[in-house]
């Protein structure tokens, strides 16, 4: 995973560019080599940008490894939205987990909405340390973390006595993005 990256380096429309093709690509049978291609495209365009280079070099893995890991998702494994939020979560796709469940928290109430608040918080926290601000993290981190202690199933539980912990880490300028807690397959019931 990258380390902080200056906010006014930070590849802001690239960023979207790889997460839109993301979204096309997941849950087709050829998503893979589907963004691959998009990715050679998007490449030959970022030539002569060190920052859009290193970008594309970093993250182009990790959504390939993403794009594999959703085509697996076993039927009954929760809300399939949850399942992917999780596995960019884990891939330390951190905005993506925040943009991906996005649209399912604007249409949810209640309890389910809170919890999938949390979870784009914790996404949004880890996304602000790699910009390089800890203060931004610790605060996201531990919102999500209240957040989640009450959310239904066991795996939330457990993410956010995580998060809390991470968020008194950031607090204190201790915690580096490759820290980031895993969120479990189990226990996502929302």
């Amino acid at each position: 995973m990258t380390s902080a990256v200056p906010s006014d380096e930070y590849p802001l429309a690239l960023r979207d560019e790889l997460f839109e093709l993301f979204t096309k690509c997941v849950g087709s049978a050829e998503g893979p080599a589907k963004f691959k291609r998009g990715v050679e495209q998007v490449a030959a365009r970022a030539r002569g940008s060190w920052v859009k280079e290193a970008y594309l070099d970093d993250r182009s893995p990790r959504y390939q490894q993403a794009l594999q890991e959703t085509a697996s998702i076993p039927a009954g494994a929760g809300r399939r939205e949850v399942q992917i939020a999780r596995i960019l979560f884990n891939q330390g796709l951190f905005f993506d987990c925040h943009e991906y469940l996005e649209p399912l928290w604007k249409e949810s109430d209640g309890r389910i909405k809170r919890s999938l608040q949390g979870l784009i918080q914790a996404g949004a926290g880890f996304h602000k340390l790699e910009l390089g601000s800890p203060e931004g993290c610790a605060r996201l981190l531990r919102d999500a973390a209240d957040k989640l202690k009450e959310a239904p199933g066991p795996g939330l539980q457990a993410f956010a006595r995580a998060l809390h912990e991470a968020s008194e880490n950031a607090a204190r300028a201790e915690l580096t993005v490759e820290q980031a807690p895993k969120l479990a397959a189990d226990g996502l019931e929302l």
